[in-house]
């Protein structure tokens, strides 16, 4: 009877455990500001998750992809966060999402999979679990009085520029200019903006487009950039030719009113005669033809052998050498410096990982007990009830993992010379016969 009740006891003990971690679930918040918006601007989706320890590692969160909807994270997008639940302190991490309605209409945002890793309250092992956020819809709205607007463009400020590198007013034929139009933004992603550059040809000249530039800055949230686009010219014949006007009309987000953005047409005025392309071909005879037939053969030839035969091997060989290095300690260290450099918390985990592996399959003597002590502190710094980005400690614990970083492969290192200097053969063989 006293063992049964014994073995029951056991029983129960290892149930309770496995009971209790069950019942732990993190807590997730979204909101949405506002759900509608003029298409250009954004809308602030936030995503709060909190779990009642901490996060041994940051969260995965979903991206959103929708057609004519453009999602940018800000600056500092994610940060540490903490809440009253139940009388405890919960902590964890929000994240802010962007969201810009390009074009007028209604778009649905489907639900997301956040996956979190966080330690368990009662017996600090990881607890690894999923979260789904919600679907929502989102709405482009156009300002009454703006259907006219075709595209439709909202921002604080549209100005257009045009620059020409030549003189319009004296071309010849086959001379060139070139023709330069930026259009700068602000308050609005300058993807939204047209075309700027008529590409059609125009009788007497020829018109050649290059490809657009396009450039985007980030204030404080505010988006603006430049899109540049350039036409090179080319006179074919006498004569007077227009390149027309080019106008924007865009609704002033500040004013609430209709604006137009314009440059002047440019007149070309082309003078001189049209050269005549005449040339002598000079009288090649049979034997020459051959000759230089044979000669062009015989030399394609030579190099479609040639290639057939290196370009495998030689194509081969640069893959496995980029492999190789790319499956090396060196390359893993480097990576792991690089994502320390950046403070990037969840990429220093896996690549710590990698690197870790990967010297332990050629030295498995190391000591690691720094670099583990040095994540774990930065682990709680960033994740724990009282972290912040911006503290000193979470500097120091970042200085302090790049420290045991160096130390560790500097020890890796003089373990290497150590082992070939004892492995060195003798510099006389010979005398060992003696």
């Amino acid at each position: 009877m006293i063992r049964l009740a014994f073995t029951l006891i056991l029983l129960f003990a290892a149930v309770l455990p496995a009971a209790a971690q069950s019942n732990v679930t993190p807590q997730l918040k979204t909101t949405l500001e506002e759900n509608t918006a003029i298409p250009g601007q954004p809308l602030i989706y936030r995503v709060s998750l909190l779990v009642p320890t901490w996060m041994p590692t940051p969260p995965i969160f979903p991206n959103i992809e929708v057609p004519n909807v453009m999602v940018r994270l800000p600056s500092r997008a994610s940060g540490p966060t903490s809440e009253t639940v139940d009388g405890e302190t919960w902590s964890g991490v929000t994240r802010s999402y962007r969201l810009y309605p390009l074009v007028p209409g209604r778009f649905q945002i489907p639900a997301g999979t956040i996956k979190v890793v966080f330690a368990d309250p009662k017996t600090r092992e990881p607890i690894e679990t999923e979260v789904a956020t919600e679907t929502f819809e989102i709405i482009g709205a156009l300002p009454d009085g703006t259907d006219d607007l075709v595209p439709f463009l909202a921002a604080n400020k549209i100005t257009l520029d045009r620059q020409i590198e030549g003189d319009p007013a004296s071309l010849q034929p086959g001379s060139s200019l070139k023709v330069t139009t930026k259009a700068t933004i602000s308050g609005a992603p300058p993807m939204v903006l047209p075309p700027l550059a008529d590409s059609t040809d125009y009788g007497g000249v020829a018109v050649y487009p290059d490809e657009p530039v396009i450039e985007e800055k980030e204030d404080r949230g505010l988006l603006s950039g430049t899109r540049v686009e350039a036409l090179t010219i080319v006179a074919e014949s006498a004569g007077d030719y227009t390149i027309p006007e080019f106008s924007l009309s865009w609704y002033n987000l500040k004013t609430g009113k209709t604006e137009t953005a314009q440059v002047a047409p440019i007149q070309l005025s082309v003078t001189g005669s049209t050269p005549t392309a005449t040339s002598e071909v000079p009288d090649l005879n049979l034997r020459s033809v051959l000759i230089i037939t044979g000669s062009f053969v015989f030399f394609i030839g030579v190099l479609f052998i040639l290639a057939r035969w290196l370009a495998p091997k030689l194509t081969g060989a640069i893959i496995q050498r980029w492999n190789d290095y790319k499956a090396s300690e060196n390359y893993a260290y480097l990576h792991l410096k690089r994502q320390i450099r950046q403070r990037n918390l969840h990429e220093t985990y896996r690549a710590g990982s990698e690197w870790r592996t990967r010297i332990n399959k050629l030295d498995p003597g190391l000591d690691w007990t720094i670099y583990e002590a040095a994540l774990i502190e930065l682990g709680k710094e960033r994740y724990g009830t009282n972290q912040s980005d911006d503290t000193g400690a979470a500097k120091i614990s970042w200085k302090q993992l790049a420290s045991a970083v160096r130390n560790l492969r500097q020890d890796r290192l003089t373990r290497l010379r150590i082992h070939r200097q004892n492995n060195l053969p003798s510099l006389n063989p010979s005398s060992l016969d003696a």
